[in-house]
């Protein structure tokens, strides 16, 4: 066997679906290998992303299942009978799953518009229901394929991972059960409590790092004066606010806790901070406690 056929072979055993989960080369020289296929999932612009833990009903799964790329790449390898659309629902508290068949598709591209009781109702009761359903679970969306020569193809190649906007390789989408966050721009913070004197308002900036992660670039109200402001990740899950245990350096490190009250109201759009710094071991502030708000400027 030639070294161009070996290399065609291999290339074709990695990127596609196939009866192995992975790429064994020492397996795969000098042996045939079926050729697969393999979806590409887009989500549509309606698509929510994640199920709304605290709104369920706001849950929007909008994806269109195609076997050619957005660039018109055909991802049928083989004849395809039929596409078995599955999800996968995860248990966080459990450390369970459980597979279901979404739909099998026999024409495509398809465009799927779900509610989270769409997912919800594919499983029996002993696994989900609505009232079960926690924080921190999930839905995995992918295919499986039967083949026209009689083959089922179930699973995908880790080589497939990249599931990126640009990849051709979007071979699942996955729905978080999780709050949305959206906390990025410019405030106005304000003291209801500096009691060292601290500047009474200033602008701030909050960026987001991920999904739910953001940075603040000054947390302390000018605490150590204007030319030293301490910038410090906090997280939003579900309205609930915490500060990042992860100091920043100011001589000795600075630690600052979360305290009752921090948190953020989706009604009015502000942030409250009610904070307790714990270190360092100088100066006065062990103990010392910060609060004030964040009003939207944009």
């Amino acid at each position: 066997m030639n070294t161009i056929k070996i290399s065609k072979i291999l290339s074709i055993a990695c990127l596609t679906v196939l009866f192995l989960p992975a790429c064994d080369n020492e397996d795969l020289v000098g042996d045939l290998v079926d050729e697969g296929a393999m979806v590409f999932i887009s989500p549509e612009s309606e698509d929510t992303g994640l199920v709304n833990f605290l709104d369920p009903d706001q849950s929007r799964l909008n994806f269109t299942v195609s076997m050619t790329d957005e660039q018109g790449r055909d991802l049928e390898f083989a004849p395809v009978e039929s596409i078995e659309m599955t999800v996968t629902y995860t248990n966080a508290s459990e450390g369970t799953t459980h597979k279901q068949l979404l739909e099998s598709l026999t024409d495509w591209p398809r465009t799927f518009d779900l509610s989270v009781d769409d997912l919800i109702n594919l499983f029996p009761d002993e696994v989900l229901t609505r009232e079960s359903l926690g924080l921190g679970d999930g839905f995995f969306i992918t295919a499986d394929f039967r083949m026209q020569d009689g083959r089922f193809l179930s699973g995908w190649s880790p080589a497939l991972l990249d599931n990126s906007a640009q990849s051709i390789y979007r071979v699942f989408v996955n729905y978080p059960v999780a709050c949305p966050s959206s906390l990025a721009g410019t405030y106005l913070a304000e003291c209801t409590n500096c009691p060292n004197g601290e500047v009474a308002s200033q602008t701030v900036t909050v960026t987001e790092v991920s999904p739910g992660l953001y940075t603040i670039n000054d947390i302390s109200m000018l605490l150590f004066g204007a030319a030293t402001p301490i910038a410090y990740n906090f997280t939003d899950v579900c309205n609930q606010i915490t500060v990042a245990s992860a100091s920043r350096d100011f001589g000795t490190a600075v630690v600052i806790e979360t305290q009752d009250g921090t948190e953020y109201n989706p009604d009015t759009g502000m942030i409250t901070f009610n904070l307790q710094y714990v270190a360092p071991s100088c100066c006065g502030l062990p103990g010392l406690q910060l609060s004030y708000t964040l009003t939207p400027q944009n």
